[in-house]
């Protein structure tokens, strides 16, 4: 992998360390924005019930039994619809009838003149569907038709389609196949596709049912609860186990929110909450990996970002060579008093930043092939049945079929394989990922700007060391002991008033404050060996890169430890550190050593 790390103790002795060799190796707890420590206490008693959770109870209660009313009692009317060549034209509409798919039509129609037209499309070509991209509607064929066919046969398949259209309340069908895997693919696809009606299956038979109009529930609307609790997960990713709770409270995986994923590999420790009242659900769960406890009820979510830090308690293992207690403890207390560069971490990059592996500067670049290779390379960590898959994209690039082969919950690959089935010129890749969830385009834009970020930090260190410039930007130095300043950062005229801890760097793509010195063509530089520039054009696939900045160093807070153990074999490391900063970078600058 490209180096863009440098050591300020390069030139001390240096040793090498086995991090996480087990999940009780690496343990993290949550720091909130008041400074307190979040801990497991086990405590499993139910609170009492605020007056406004109470309210919120009482109003869903009604709303419910309201909603359920009115659908029983809402009459079928068939709509008169009108033909689809007035809404689009005969040309479109001819091509349409004859599958000539996708097609693409450019129009200025209003919101009701589009739900029109898709409720034509799925009323009169049920296989069919419709995607608005950039003011541009494509009428497709629907893969999401093809898993409800397989479950429910043809016929039935085209009247689902059909129901989610029309004002009918309810629809009953029957599977059509006993295979559990083809009813598990529909299970899923099916929230995803048409949250907006209700499933449930009894004995073979599946009831859709619409939901009430949402301006209806105004007086549900009116309060608000969230039950908050403390989470403990080990060996799981935050969007594994925001999954787990999920299934087990009956909740969307939107419902979940907590203030800053924890690593995986780990045994993490953080304040998490839930829509509604889930607080019995919540204890229920029976997860060898996800322990709750402590719950309280709050009328206001839990953001991201909403804490101060993060506690580690770190074991190295195998320490080669073997180092003597001086020049360990030398090395850890010139770390936790003086700080080390605050470098975006390996695991934020994952597989996608190798040097000329960046999915977002090729999608920038209008590569869109080399962007979907990139992400179907097969890597160490995917299991037999993803590695088959994305071979079989390699050797024969059959989306259609590589879509099938893959599991379900690769559900970023799945989607892009059926977009690239749709629209099979490279000239269409925007709407390829379009296809992917906004997170996940966003996460990989943030990975272009870390890997950028961090070369330009390496280059300042070379260049200039520790020194703060005149025209730096500063801003208030992290903290675990109070909220992270977020304003605009002022610029430097007087160096020797501040500390290499009050220096920040912009994140680039978005428009955001340069230093006023010699770094900004440090920045210029580094994105010209991308054929970048400042700002980058991520909307063309919808992502919106806002202003930020990240400090240049840091350190941990006070009463950090360390203490070699098992005769010098293993070590271990207890600190503190500010929102947003990498313990992995701390332990490559203890060892000398990027951990990469």
């Amino acid at each position: 992998m490209e180096k863009y790390w440098i050591s300020v103790l390069a030139d001390k002795e240096y040793f090498k360390g086995t991090i996480k060799e087990s999940i009780e190796d690496f343990k993290v707890n949550e720091i909130d924005e008041d400074g307190n420590l979040v801990e497991y206490t086990g405590a499993k008693a139910l609170p009492p019930m605020p007056t406004f959770a109470k309210d919120y109870q009482n109003a869903t209660k009604s709303y419910r039994q309201a909603a359920n009313s009115e659908a029983d009692n809402v009459p079928v009317v068939e709509e008169e619809l009108p033909p689809l060549s007035d809404l689009v034209g005969p040309d479109i509409s001819k091509k349409i009838e004859a599958g000539e798919l996708p097609v693409d039509i450019t129009t200025s129609m209003t919101r009701e003149e589009r739900i029109l037209l898709n409720k034509v499309v799925k009323t009169t070509y049920p296989k069919y569907m419709m995607n608005n991209t950039g003011g541009v509607l494509s009428i497709s064929l629907c893969p999401a038709f093809e898993v409800i066919q397989q479950a429910f046969g043809e016929d039935d398949a085209m009247k689902i389609v059909r129901f989610t259209v029309s004002n009918a309340p309810r629809l009953k069908c029957s599977y059509q196949t006993t295979c559990k895997q083809t009813r598990k693919e529909f299970h899923e696809m099916w929230p995803t596709r048409f949250g907006f009606i209700k499933m449930n299956a009894s004995n073979g038979v599946v009831t859709f049912s619409k939901k009430a109009d949402k301006v209806k529930r105004k007086g549900c609307e009116a309060v608000s609860c969230y039950t908050m609790f403390t989470l403990c997960k080990s060996d799981l990713s935050w969007q594994e186990a925001c999954r787990q709770i999920a299934i087990s409270v009956g909740l969307k995986e939107g419902d979940i929110h907590c203030a800053g994923m924890k690593d995986k590999k780990a045994i993490t420790v953080q304040r998490c909450c839930a829509k509604g009242i889930v607080a019995q659900k919540l204890l229920r769960i029976s997860h060898d990996k996800v322990k709750i406890c402590d719950i309280t009820y709050s009328t206001t979510p839990i953001q991201s970002g909403t804490l101060s830090g993060n506690k580690f308690i770190i074991t190295l293992r195998n320490i080669t060579p073997s180092v003597s207690n001086d020049v360990f403890q030398s090395r850890c207390g010139t770390v936790f008093s003086s700080g080390f560069p605050n470098f975006f971490g390996h695991q934020r990059f994952a597989f996608f930043c190798q040097s000329d592996k960046h999915i977002a500067h090729k999608m920038l670049k209008g590569q869109w092939n080399e962007a979907v290779n990139i992400l179907m390379e097969p890597t160490a960590e995917d299991k037999e049945a993803v590695v088959t898959a994305k071979n079989e994209y390699k050797d024969t690039g059959d989306c259609r079929k590589v879509a099938k082969l893959l599991p379900t919950y690769k559900s970023t690959e799945r989607e892009l394989m059926w977009a690239k089935e749709r629209y099979p010129s490279e000239d269409d890749g925007a709407k390829w990922f379009t296809a992917v969830g906004y997170a996940t385009r966003e996460l990989w834009f943030h990975m272009l700007q870390s890997w950028v970020w961090n070369k330009v930090l390496t280059k300042r260190l070379e260049k200039y060391g520790t020194k703060v410039l005149k025209g730096d930007l500063i801003m208030q130095p992290l903290s675990v002991h109070g909220k992270a300043d977020k304003g605009v950062p002022l610029v430097c005229t007087e160096p020797s008033d501040f500390t290499i801890f009050h220096v920040v760097h912009p994140k680039p793509g978005c428009e955001s404050m340069y230093p006023d010195n010699e770094v900004a063509k440090l920045f210029d530089d580094v994105l010209s060996e991308y054929g970048l520039t400042r700002i980058w054009k991520s909307s063309t696939v919808g992502v919106r890169l806002s202003a930020s900045y990240r400090h240049l160093f840091t350190k941990p807070a006070d009463g950090a430890s360390a203490e070699l153990i098992n005769e010098g074999k293993d070590a271990r490391l207890t600190f503190s550190l500010p929102l947003s900063c990498y313990a992995t970078v701390l332990l490559g600058e203890v060892m000398g050593s990027p951990l990469l």
